[in-house]
């Protein structure tokens, strides 16, 4: 005879207790985050396409490459200040005005923001390096 399974609100609290419990002890079978996959083969991209310009022009590459693909998550990482800054506008404007023109607002200052905080992280790497500080010079 085949289980009857019924309506969860026909099992009873404690049975919806357990069930919730037994999901947080079991390990996980959910597959990793997309991105994090595709960071790695960003870098690897630009790290061999850096590498590639070097090499015709008769230069080695490889130091350029390494430095270029590292400067690319902290410019990732920098915009997000900016995406930020887009979500707010949208998220507190967007219900009182029109959309054509939050949206517009909220991109400009995504771009206004992202461009002012990579300047800023370039004033301050300059002002680390007139201090002495060991930073490489790859930033700039």
């Amino acid at each position: 005879m085949a289980r009857v399974r019924h309506p969860l609100f026909l099992r009873g609290p404690n049975n919806c207790r357990y069930r919730a419990h037994r999901q947080k002890i079991r390990p996980s079978r959910r597959r990793p985050l997309p991105g994090l996959a595709i960071s790695p083969a960003t870098a690897t991209l630009t790290a061999s396409h850096e590498k590639e310009k070097k090499q015709r022009s008769g230069l080695d590459g490889t130091r350029r490459g390494r430095d270029a693909a590292a400067l690319e998550p902290r410019g990732t990482a920098l915009s997000t200040i900016g995406l930020f800054a887009f979500g707010v506008i949208v998220w507190r404007l967007l219900p009182m005005h029109r959309a054509w023109l939050i949206l517009t607002a909220a991109a400009g200052s995504w771009f206004a923001i992202s461009v002012l905080v990579w300047r800023l992280r370039i004033v301050v790497h300059r002002a680390q390096k007139i201090k002495g500080s060991s930073m490489p010079d790859t930033l700039q």
